[in-house]
């Protein structure tokens, strides 16, 4: 956990960065390879997920943050539901 905690502070990283320690969000959300990005929208909603990281995937993570930013905030959803997919299923998303 140090060494996330002392990138992210280093690189002043604009956003939340979660660890899973006990691997709660790895058994709800099955990523596809590790490490892996789940961009939420301001509602709630999964809006992208990006499997991996290099320079391509840190160049679409920044465009997709910045189109969303753009979109400005949807209405708020009546019921809020953390964003799922069954486990070995692909996002119908990407």
């Amino acid at each position: 956990r140090g060494n996330v905690d002392d990138y992210v502070a280093s690189n002043k990283l604009p956003f939340r960065v979660v660890h899973d320690a006990d691997g709660v969000i790895v058994e709800r959300f099955a990523p596809p390879k590790m490490p892996t990005s789940y961009l939420i929208d301001s509602a709630g909603k999964l809006a992208k997920v990006f499997p991996g990281f290099n320079d391509a995937t840190h160049k679409s993570l920044d465009a997709a943050v910045q189109a969303l930013l753009k979109a400005g905030a949807p209405k708020p959803a009546t019921k809020k539901e953390a964003p799922t997919r069954e486990k070995g299923k692909p996002d119908p998303k990407r």
